[in-house]
């Protein structure tokens, strides 16, 4: 009995199956390519009807490109985005 096993591997090009299935000495079933998806402030600024200012300072832990040219999970930004932080006290009843 044979066990199946995932293995995630990163890399700028994809990846020969033959090389993988000689450096782990095992049979390679298959390769699929996860693409993720990058967007600029400007596009969720489009998106989720925010401000460009507003997307950068809520957004800049997401911030996955240089300084100048900010890029964001499109997922991971429209959710942190969406998110609603209550300010303020509780209302007393």
């Amino acid at each position: 009995m044979t066990n199946e096993y995932t293995i995630t591997i990163r890399a700028p090009v994809m990846p020969n199956p033959k090389d993988i299935a000689l450096f782990l000495q095992a049979e390679v079933l298959g390769i699929n390519k996860v693409r993720q998806t990058l967007v600029t402030a400007n596009e969720l600024a489009e998106i989720t009807n925010f401000s460009k200012s507003t997307v950068l300072s809520k957004c800049k832990h997401l911030n996955v490109g240089t300084s100048g040219k900010s890029l964001y999970d499109k997922d991971a930004a429209i959710a942190a985005l969406s998110a609603k932080n209550k300010v303020g006290r509780k209302r007393q009843n």
